[in-house]
């Protein structure tokens, strides 16, 4: 992989990132959690299109957030690089979600480095329709994330389409590519390429 250069207004250790069209995010398969149903702490490969892994995520979290809450828990996740340094710092609380409770949605900080916060993301209540919205470091909506309401399909893939908050054009796509049983949870992120947001 090529060495990226500083680049003005990118936290450092983004700067790879500024080069891709598409990230792959691969979880990391765990026999005794297939074979038992006891939720571990996630980890994730973060690769390139040619799957050559550039940061790796480990989750921080509670054993009984975990088991109790699942997939609406309280956590933490550390993306380095290869070398181990840290990169990235997410930070989720733990709420409620669904068109049940829209007054406790979800919400994650994202930092970098730690302690400085680049951007958010929350949850926004729909009764169908998953959608999302990219703040950055001032509070303003860069990006919308929207699902389709069938979004909990088992071995297909799952789009969730990201638009510019400025120009409401289409700029890419997260999928979740769930294809094979035991394959672990694979994530596919496509952007296009643009020179400013």
């Amino acid at each position: 992989m090529a060495a990226p250069q500083m680049l003005p207004g990118v936290p450092r250790g983004l700067e790879y990132l500024n080069m891709l069209d598409r990230v792959n995010v691969h979880q990391h398969l765990d026999m005794f959690e297939v074979m038992t149903g006891w939720e571990k702490k996630n980890k994730y490969r973060i690769c390139n299109s040619n799957e050559q892994q550039f940061f790796y995520a480990k989750e921080s979290s509670s054993a009984c957030d975990r088991q109790c809450c699942g997939p609406i828990r309280a956590f933490t996740m550390d993306i380095e690089d290869n070398n181990g340094q840290p990169i990235i710092h997410l930070d989720r609380p733990f709420n409620c979600q669904g068109c049940c409770c829209p007054c406790s949605l979800q919400t994650m900080d994202v930092q970098c480095p730690q302690g400085v916060i680049i951007g958010r993301i929350e949850e926004i209540w729909t009764m169908c329709v998953p959608k999302l919205q990219v703040r950055n470091a001032n509070g303003e909506v860069v990006f919308n994330i929207v699902g389709n309401c069938c979004y909990c399909k088992c071995c297909t893939e799952v789009p969730f389409r990201i638009f510019s908050a400025s120009t409401g054009e289409e700029i890419g796509q997260i999928v979740n590519a769930v294809l094979k049983f035991l394959s672990g949870f694979s994530l596919r992120v496509l952007v296009k390429r643009l020179d400013r947001l």
